[in-house]
């Protein structure tokens, strides 16, 4: 018998994990909908965690609170608590902790694979137990059998398997599906104990592999376990989305959907092992077969102790990292709680790091550097000083008080742990050559090359060097681990070039009838899968391969299903947003339908010289790929012009993001099209529409038509900081007895927008200089709060001029003004601007200058109040709604947006259409 049939794998899964930590505290609110929403209280903030009787009204994880309360009135909201200026997942921590204590009272062989799931590898313990029990003693509660399921026990576990056994009557003790009814018996052990000591319920799956453990494990929750026996593997893999699978949720798994329409497992186990190994290379096509067949040779690393520790945190709008007061705060914070948690695992662990690594993204991308440490100075202020020590670098500012480029995201964590009191140098050493003999052994058949599993590493058996550089395993299960060597395609490579041997580095030989199908030849031409997108966030990204992190700074991509650490989710999510642009442009440029790429003689160069001339000629004549496109589809009703004037003036909002959103910053990157800048077509293209303008000349709306972005926010800022106005400059105080101080007074005053023409007037070249028709305006604002004769001081209303009006303050002309100006020319734009509030027997006297300026200078120069630009929302219904469904789809938009009319093809419907796309939000 194959020992990979005699594994028994489980996952354990907790269900709704933050919410019953929460519940655990609060038993109160055990059976009523609640979630746990992050600690930003904004519209009651994100949620993290639902329980399943909050999901029964709609509710799910992501939603805002706010959202929530709406679906369900009744629904709890616990907040995550706030440390530091950020989430405190201390107490999340510590209740995982005491959940694997209990697991590992019961195996040890345990991998944590997150702050909540865990694999366990039952193989020993089964075969132990197996000889004194029987499967006909075998009682169950909560656990199913896959594949056995009726409408009579469907919710009964024990006639659940009552009939599953009834079916496999001819069962014996060696068969691998009885090894699998006694692991479900360890497992259920396992759960109660987790239950009965700490309350928490929790589901698992039991299977042969892990890949199988994790699909099974999410099919009966909550607090039910599944088992899944050989012969239901096929059945279940046949409705599984290919993405589900791990490492196919990236860009191998998008290949296999959108290149070969390959839908489910099951589809890509229909494949023919020899038709993939042709697309894919040797390792991946055998990797691809078996584990469309459910085989997954993955081993369980016993791993407790997390690899990394780390803290990080997010910062936008204005919360961003643009001064050095600011970056110096917030790395203090992360340090402090850093040192916090690395006490805890020292006294749990009894080990040191001995690497700290900085992640930070900004403007220019997300980097990571990674200083050694003394362990001696384990303390917040060692590696406060490191931290800053390494951000120095990325600071271009010359200012002492600024920050530039800002920064988005800031994370420090420590890895590369040693026990303590163990010498890190000869350590470190031993590390070296350790790692020199693992790349010696032979790499696995199955295992995945790594540009296509790179971005897919969660649990990925290509990590298990690293994992074993920090001390988790020893050489010896390291040895036995499936890893990727780039050396050893290197060395492979060379051999084959100065051979003479390039059959796999042309692409030739694909012959007219493959359907599209684009030969990818991964295992020795790597360099061919790269495009530009995994190209650029491969670059952009510096995080260090050889440092790991910490379970709790993962977060699920319920794009991708991967687990991405935290300060790098930001960039992940550009990735998908530039994943979904690509996707549209293949679609136009043609990239599905196959092309030859090579020449029709082989020449023998470099594999970086060919995958280069690849990629150039993979960019060029987009027209006739368009072209091209249209022909090969016979779907597409749009021109060759039609769909690039799309894309050049176009973008889209998408329910996963935006989509051509280069078209607003970049409109000069398509091929046939003069995009070069010149000012007479500039001219010529450009135009202004007004569109709306106020009675009161307060308001004025208009379109700008044919620029792109960066001009349109270049009249924002001409407008906001270089239209000149006059306003008050200097106050002149003789007298001030209201309760306003005088430096608060003279700032309202200078806030008051003037009527007067700035072109009638010349700059002030010296603010000091005398006062001339020319360069200044003067006014009075002269003023006594008196009250009524004979009337009660309390009654306010007998106060005569108790408010300061901006219609108080009176023209002054200077020199022949008078003679050029009415009085109205150069008033206050508006009269009843507050400026005071004055009791009986207060006064002011003063006198006000205003000169011309620009808001570069003082915002009280600026000639607007607000200035702003937005694109022209375009809305296109593509399909028709009606009655209910208009009324829903008119709720979703801004008011005034969707109009309901009475359908004209049909008496008594009403239909939604669009009636006025400008007041729309985007929101």
């Amino acid at each position: 018998m194959s020992r990979l049939n005699e594994r028994v794998i489980c996952l354990i899964d907790m269900d709704c994990f933050y919410v019953q930590v929460e519940e655990i505290e609060q038993p109160e609110y055990r059976g009523k909908p609640c979630g746990v929403s992050q600690y930003n209280p904004y519209k009651g903030g994100g949620l993290i965690a639902v329980n399943y009787e909050a999901r029964k009204f709609g509710v799910k994880r992501g939603m805002r609170g706010e959202e929530a309360k709406k679906l369900c009135p009744d629904f709890n909201i616990f907040y995550v608590k706030e440390k530091r200026g950020k989430a405190d997942l201390t107490k999340y921590r510590e209740a995982s902790q005491k959940i694997f204590e209990i697991i590992l009272k019961h195996c040890d062989q345990v991998e944590k694979a997150s702050i909540d799931e865990a694999y366990l590898d039952l193989t020993d313990l089964v075969m132990d137990r197996i000889k004194n029990q029987s499967i006909k003693n075998v009682r169950f509660t909560d656990s199913f059998v896959y594949g056995s399921y009726s409408l009579e026990n469907q919710n009964d576990a024990e006639k659940n398997l009552e009939a599953w056994l009834s079916i496999n009557s001819d069962l014996t003790r060696e068969c691998s599906d009885v090894f699998l009814i006694i692991g479900a018996c360890i497992v259920q052990e396992i759960r109660h104990d987790i239950r009965n000591t700490l309350g928490y319920h929790c589901s698992a799956g039991i299977a042969q592999n892990k890949t199988l453990a994790k699909l099974c494990a999410g099919l009966n929750k909550p607090n039910k376990q599944t088992i899944l026996p050989s012969n239901s593997v096929e059945p279940l893999l046949a409705t599984i989305p290919i993405n589900k699978i791990k490492n196919l949720g990236g860009k191998l798994g998008a290949v296999l959907h959108e290149q070969m329409g390959l839908n489910t497992v099951g589809d890509l186990a229909r494949q023919n092992v020899n038709d993939l190994i042709k697309c894919f290379g040797e390792k991946t096509g055998n990797w691809l077969y078996q584990v469309s067949h459910g085989i997954d040779v993955e081993p369980v690393l016993s791993r407790q102790a997390a690899k990394s520790i780390g803290c990080s945190k997010n910062f936008r709008g204005k919360l961003i990292l643009n001064s050095r007061v600011k970056v110096d705060h917030w790395v203090r914070q992360l340090c402090e709680e850093l040192e916090e948690r690395l006490e805890l695992d020292k006294k749990n662990n009894n080990r040191d790091p001995t690497l700290l690594v900085l992640h930070i993204t900004n403007e220019a991308g997300t980097f990571s550097k990674s200083s050694q440490m003394n362990t001696s100075r384990f303390t917040a202020s060692y590696f406060v000083s490191l931290a800053l020590e390494s951000l120095s670098g990325y600071n271009k500012s010359k200012s002492k008080d600024d920050w530039h480029p800002a920064i988005y995201t800031l994370g420090i964590s420590a890895g590369k742990f040693v026990e303590c009191g163990k010498n890190k140098t000869l350590n470190s050493i031993e590390r070296f050559f350790s790692s020199k003999i693992e790349t010696d052994q032979p790499c696995s058949s199955v295992n995945v090359d790594k540009d296509d599993s790179e971005k897919l590493n969660e649990n990925s058996h290509l990590n298990d060097e690293s994992e074993s550089n920090n001390g988790a395993n020893s050489n010896e299960t390291s040895s036995k681990s499936s890893k990727f060597d780039i050396r050893d395609l290197l060395l492979n490579q060379k051999e084959k070039i100065k051979n003479g041997d390039e059959s796999d580095l042309d692409t030739q030989d694909l012959d007219d009838d493959d359907d599209g199908v684009i030969e990818i030849d991964i295992e020795d031409n790597k360099d061919k899968q790269k495009d530009k997108i995994d190209g650029f966030f491969k670059k952009s990204s510096h995080i260090d391969s050889n440092v790991n992190y910490d379970d709790i700074d993962y977060v699920d991509c319920e794009k991708c299903n991967k687990k991405i650490l935290c300060w790098e989710m930001p960039e992940h999510e550009d990735f998908h947003f530039a994943q979904m642009i690509s996707k549209e442009e293949s679609q136009i440029s043609g990239v599905n339908n196959k092309k030859r790429i090579a020449d029709s003689t082989p020449v023998k160069e470099s594999v970086t010289n060919k995958a280069a001339k690849i990629g150039k000629k993979m960019k060029t004549e987009l027209g006739e790929a368009v072209k091209s496109s249209i022909k090969m589809t016979g779907k597409s009703k749009k021109s060759q012009e039609e769909i690039i004037h799309e894309l050049r003036t176009r973008i889209k909002l998408q329910d996963y993001g935006v989509e051509n959103a280069q078209s607003t910053d970049y409109p000069g990157t398509y091929e046939n099209y003069d995009d070069a800048w010149d000012l007479e077509k500039f001219k010529k293209n450009f135009k202004i529409e007004i569109k709306n303008y106020s009675s009161d000349k307060m308001e004025l709306g208009f379109d700008m038509v044919g620029i792109d972005a960066s001009i349109a926010n270049s009249f924002r800022r001409i407008l906001l900081a270089e239209v000149p106005t006059m306003a008050i400059e200097k106050v002149l105080i003789y007298n001030n007895t209201s309760v306003i101080q005088d430096e608060v007074l003279a700032h309202r005053l200078g806030l008051i927008p003037l009527k007067a023409d700035p072109n009638q007037f010349k700059f002030k070249l010296n603010s000091d200089g005398d006062n001339n028709e020319d360069d200044t305006l003067e006014y009075e604002l002269k003023i006594r709060c008196k009250m009524l004769k004979n009337a009660d001081k309390e009654d306010k209303k007998s106060y005569i001029d108790s408010k300061v009006l901006s219609s108080h303050i009176k023209w002054v002309p200077i020199g022949n003004q008078a003679e050029k100006f009415k009085s109205e020319d150069v008033c206050p734009v508006e009269g009843d601007i507050l400026i005071a509030k004055m009791n009986p027997g207060q006064e002011l006297d003063l006198k006000l200058l205003a000169v011309k300026g620009i808001g570069k200078d003082h915002a009280k120069f600026s000639p607007v109040a607000t200035a702003y630009y937005r694109l022209l929302t375009e809305i296109v219904l593509k399909q028709d709604f009606y009655d209910e469904q208009a009324e829903r789809l008119k709720s979703c938009f801004s008011p005034g947006v969707i109009k309901i009319v009475d359908d004209d093809k049909k008496e008594g419907r009403t239909k939604a259409v669009v009636d006025n796309p400008r007041l729309d939000t985007c929101s």
